[in-house]
């Protein structure tokens, strides 16, 4: 298997992981009795602190040559806080759980970059990461089929255990990328990205902050519907609330892998540093 092949079928496993429940959560926390306070309490706290955590993750990454390494830390971190929420029912059992979740996924984000950069170089990045996105939404196709499936065996545990296999398959995945063709300096953007920028000529830059306000808006828009849509499935016994979730996220999915695609095609008819 060729390390760019290795790394879309890691981008494929992993797209199940990094989210770790994602809108399963809300799902699985109101069959179990949780009321929407709550439920939206812990994701918001958990999400601060994934937001807070990614420019340390940042930093790390690019202090250090351990890019496979970070990808399995990061992985390993997201499925053991995702398991720890199966067995927890107080709400600073599932909060830390969702917080370790949350720092895995953080942390995994740059690594997978890095790891790209590190591969392909910059004049292959655009290409290849519209290609690792589609192989990514892919995997949460299937991720989503296989846990709509197997609800009829486990009900709505199967989330968990489909993360689980997933994660399985990203760490065989992994240590099929060897370490030889990842070039350290290229990870780290040495030689082929502009200079660092301090956070003041940052805050300074309109176009970056014009997309940071569209990324914001978007998000508030987008992030919290499918999770408000499981906790309304599951409070009016909708048949299986969470085999129906699994149906709105192939849907969604599916819509991404071929948004990622043009994207990833487009990206070097514009200008970019």
């Amino acid at each position: 298997m060729s390390p760019t092949a290795a790394l879309v079928a890691l981008n494929f496993f992993l797209a199940d992981v990094q989210g770790g429940l994602g809108p399963f959560l809300a799902t699985w926390l109101a069959t179990t009795g949780w009321d929407p306070e709550r439920i939206g309490l812990v994701m918001t706290i958990s999400g601060l602190a994934s937001l807070v955590f990614n420019s340390p993750a940042g930093v790390l990454i690019d202090r250090t040559c351990w890019f496979r390494l970070w990808v399995a830390i990061a992985s390993l971190a997201v499925v053991l806080g995702t398991l720890a929420t199966l067995p927890a029912r107080s709400f600073a059992a599932v909060l830390a759980a969702q917080m370790a979740s949350a720092v895995g996924g953080a942390l995994m984000a740059p690594s997978v970059t890095a790891l790209t950069l590190g591969i392909v170089g910059k004049d292959r990045f655009p290409h290849q990461l519209g290609r690792n996105q589609a192989w990514n939404h892919a995997g949460n196709v299937i991720a989503a089929v296989l846990v709509a499936a197997a609800t009829f065996a486990t009900g709505p545990t199967s989330a968990f255990w489909v993360l689980a296999g997933m994660a399985a398959g990203s760490a065989a995945t992994l240590l099929a990328i060897p370490a030889k063709a990842i070039d350290p300096q290229r990870a780290r953007g040495h030689g082929v990205a502009a200079p660092s920028a301090s956070y003041r000529q940052m805050l300074g830059n309109r176009p970056l902050l014009v997309l940071g306000l569209v990324l914001l808006l978007f998000h508030l828009g987008n992030a919290a519907m499918l999770p408000m849509l499981g906790q309304r499935m599951a409070q009016f016994g909708q048949g299986d609330a969470t085999r129906w979730m699994a149906a709105c996220v192939i849907v969604a999915q599916l819509t991404m892998v071929l948004v990622a695609l043009v994207s990833g095609r487009m990206a070097d008819r514009i200008d970019r540093v």
